[in-house]
C-alpha cells in the first residue's frame, strides 16, 4: 500500500512538472519548435527502395537489376541523378 502512495506521489509529480513547463512556453518557442519538426520538402523525385514497385520502375529506367540498384542507393543516397552516376562509373 506504501508503494503504491509512492509511485502516485511520483506519477503527479511528474504530470506537474510538465504542465508548469508547457505552461512557462512561450508561444514564440511553439512557433520555432514547430517549425523545426517540420518535414522538409523533397527537391525532387527520390528512389525508395522499400516500395517494391518504386524499385522496379527505377532498376527499368536506370537499366539495371534491383540488386545493383540497392547497392547503388545505400553508396550514394536516394538522389536518381547521384545514382546514375554511380552506377555509370562501375
Amino acid at each position: 500500500m506504501t508503494w503504491f502512495f509512492i509511485g502516485l506521489v511520483v506519477a503527479i509529480g511528474g504530470i506537474w512538472v510538465a504542465y508548469t513547463r508547457a505552461k512557462s512556453m512561450r508561444a514564440s518557442d511553439a512557433t520555432a519548435r514547430a517549425q523545426i519538426l517540420q518535414p522538409v520538402p523533397s527537391a525532387g523525385p527520390r528512389i525508395n527502395i522499400n516500395d517494391h514497385a518504386d524499385l522496379g520502375r527505377w532498376a527499368k529506367e536506370l537499366g539495371v537489376d534491383e540488386w545493383d540498384l540497392k547497392g547503388a542507393v545505400q553508396d550514394v543516397g536516394t538522389d536518381p541523378e547521384a545514382v546514375r552516376k554511380h552506377l555509370a562509373a562501375k
